[in-house]
């Protein structure tokens, strides 16, 4: 495996309220390591943090924001791989 260590490259973000940055990436990466190792799918990753995202705006509207835009982007990356494998209807 050869993997690049260049320090002055930033990854992708998406700017949300409270000048606070959504990295996709590093989320979809995290999920699927969860995965990988059989301690959670992508889609109930995504469903935790879409709760935890409810609950927290209640009181740190905010912060709920920036945990529903984490949650959107998993649960957009569990719908992918799930067409991929086969799964289209499960969506609906």
């Amino acid at each position: 495996l050869n993997v690049s260590r260049k320090v002055g490259r930033k990854l992708p973000f998406i700017a949300v309220p409270g000048d606070h940055h959504c990295k996709p990436l590093q989320l979809a990466v995290l999920a699927g390591l969860l995965e990988g190792k059989g301690v959670s799918t992508v889609e109930e990753t995504s469903n935790v943090l879409g709760i935890y995202a409810v609950i927290t705006g209640e009181t740190a509207p905010d912060e709920g924001l920036i945990l529903a835009c984490w949650a959107g982007m998993l649960r957009d990356a569990a719908q992918e791989k799930a067409e991929k494998d086969g799964e289209p209807g499960k969506w609906d």
